[in-house]
């Protein structure tokens, strides 16, 4: 319990909390790495040719996936949402339906049963609410009562949202030697800076317990004696 409440607040850190508006029940670093990773050797460059790398990046992701989405239907969603809903549908086989109301049933799964409407769009597993695309829940109750699943996701992951998020590009801008002069004659000097000893390190710091990259845990050591020995 001390451990948890260290945490901080609960809606930053367990599911059941999240608010369900941002549609999104992701909470991990991979972010971090992979954008250190599209950085490559601009992480290790002069603060303004870093800010240059990330500009650049970022204007042409923009630009691609403008051009991408012009061939899509503003009426659709996104296909990998379409693609994503499918392999939900898949584990959907598993689930009984009972129905109470147009709209409104009673999901069984195993030995847990979960209330559901159709009508509201929540299902009492909470996973429909904490996404926005339809759990395997929600895709038997469609399936039951003959509707498209695609209608049931939240509008975040419509064709129409995704244009009007990719609408506004980046301009390109020039080199430092074409910016215009600065008249005020104030010159900013870099802060200082005091070296540390040894080469600095390009690796994201590690949380205590997490494996390192390249390096094999003990127990995955272990368990490869065992398989030998057996």
């Amino acid at each position: 319990m001390t451990l948890f409440a260290e945490l901080g607040e609960k809606s930053k850190w367990s599911k059941h909390a999240f608010d369900p508006n941002v549609c999104n029940d992701s909470n991990t670093s991979n972010f971090v790495e992979s954008f250190n990773s599209t950085l490559g050797v601009n992480r290790c460059r002069p603060i303004l040719t870093l800010l240059e790398g990330i500009r650049r990046v970022c204007m042409v992701r923009i630009a691609t996936r403008m051009k991408n989405a012009k061939s899509w239907n503003d009426e659709e969603i996104t296909p990998k949402i379409v693609k994503l809903v499918k392999e939900i549908g898949k584990s959907s086989s598993k689930c009984r339906v009972f129905k109470s109301s147009p709209g409104e049933y009673e999901i069984h799964e195993g030995r847990s049963q979960f209330p559901l409407s159709l009508n509201k769009k929540v299902c009492s597993c909470g996973a429909w609410q904490l996404t926005g695309v339809p759990c395997r829940h929600a895709i038997r109750a469609c399936i039951d009562a003959k509707l498209d699943p695609h209608d049931f996701v939240s509008s975040w992951y419509s064709v129409k949202t995704y244009k009007q998020a990719y609408s506004v590009c980046i301009n390109p801008i020039p080199d430092t030697e074409q910016w215009p002069a600065d008249e005020s004659g104030r010159i900013i000097m870099p802060p200082k800076m005091k070296r540390g000893i040894g080469r600095p390190s390009r690796n994201r710091k590690r949380e205590e317990g997490e494996e390192q990259p390249g390096k094999r845990s003990k127990n995955s050591e272990m368990q490869q004696m065992w398989l030998l020995w057996a």
